[in-house]
């Protein structure tokens, strides 16, 4: 489940997000709509612990966003606006950014780098920048 309550976020005086409030059930599809600026992207960035809440509360299955992020990260998948590959980096680094994102470190950060790298056949070229790559590797 997701619990959002009374979520603000905020740029110094221009509010981005202002106090909202919603809860999704399990297995439901739910959709951001609103006007360009409406706070959508800023929400979910919120949601993905990717930007800190000025104000209120967001729980995924349970786990605060904030203080609890790990688990929290672990119950949500975001698909982004735009291909989320940094091209100028290598596979390895891609990975490791990503996965540190979802609240991955050290040895299990190392590990599923690894094991993602020899699952979709890239360990041999996990150190050249990913923008060397064809668009079927990337």
């Amino acid at each position: 489940m997701i619990e959002v309550q009374g979520l603000r976020k905020t740029y110094g005086d221009r509010v981005a997000v202002d106090g909202i409030s919603f809860q999704v059930e399990p297995g439901r599809i739910f959709g951001l709509l609103g006007p360009n600026g409406a706070g959508k992207t800023t929400t979910i960035s919120c949601l993905s612990g990717l930007l800190k809440p000025t104000a209120g509360t967001i729980r995924i299955a349970g786990h605060d966003v904030v203080t609890d992020a790990r688990e929290a990260k672990r119950s949500l998948g975001v698909v982004p606006q735009e291909l989320a590959i940094y091209l100028e980096i290598s596979a390895r680094e891609n990975l490791r950014y990503w996965g540190g994102i979802q609240g991955l470190s050290g040895k299990d950060l190392d590990d599923r780098v690894e094991t993602i790298l020899a699952r979709v056949g890239l360990a041999d070229r996990a150190k050249e920048p990913v923008k060397a790559f064809s668009g079927g590797m990337k």
